[in-house]
């Protein structure tokens, strides 16, 4: 099986710490293409200088997911994105619609669930047996949360907390499911809307 050509929108905190590692380190499997990042005057249309590429991997401020995920979608290429799947119900049916409509494959990566901390957790978990409850912490790098564009709830789709807690919602998923035996479902709430 030849790799896949990818392309990377957003080249942000999260893109340079793991997924340009992630894609470049299997060569058997993906092959960077494109590399962009979604600022105004940096942004291009990736058909145009890419035709060839088969799917995307977007990592970009919550927002910014309006800008770029319908043109992409409608030209029939796969998308890996980073969450939320979207920052509404409405706008996830019309991405999914999109993807759908052109024979694309739209998917959301929660990554820290893959992470060494997830592994030596589940390792210990294997020894100690199934928790009852969980109590988690996650800590970012990140000066101050009540700034930028994670502060407002109509960039990031809920602010800090839910964009802290989804990933915590999925690690806590996935050490609750450790053989992924089980795929849930988290459906989208309005509590932050």
């Amino acid at each position: 099986m030849k790799p896949i050509d990818i392309a990377i929108v957003g080249l942000g905190q999260r893109t340079f710490k793991k997924a340009l590692s992630a894609i470049t380190n299997e060569p058997k499997h993906w092959r960077l293409v494109a590399a962009i990042d979604p600022v105004e005057e940096q942004r291009v249309r990736l058909n145009t200088l890419f035709p060839d590429f088969e799917a995307v991997y977007i990592a970009v401020p919550h927002h910014c997911y309006r800008e770029i995920l319908p043109d992409i979608l409608s030209l029939g290429i796969h998308v890996l994105k980073e969450k939320p799947a979207a920052m509404s119900p409405e706008e996830l049916s019309y991405y999914q619609s999109l993807a759908d409509n052109n024979s694309a494959i739209l998917t959301t990566a929660s990554q820290r669930r893959y992470g060494s901390a997830m592994a030596q957790m589940k390792f210990w978990m294997e020894c100690i047996g199934s928790p009852s409850t969980f109590e988690a912490q996650l800590k970012l790098c990140i000066p101050n949360l009540g700034e930028g564009w994670r502060a407002r709830s109509s960039l990031a789709g809920g602010g800090a907390l839910a964009d802290v807690g989804w990933p915590l919602l999925d690690m806590i998923i996935g050490l609750a499911n450790p053989n992924d035996e089980v795929v849930p479902v988290v459906e989208y709430s309005k509590l932050f809307h």
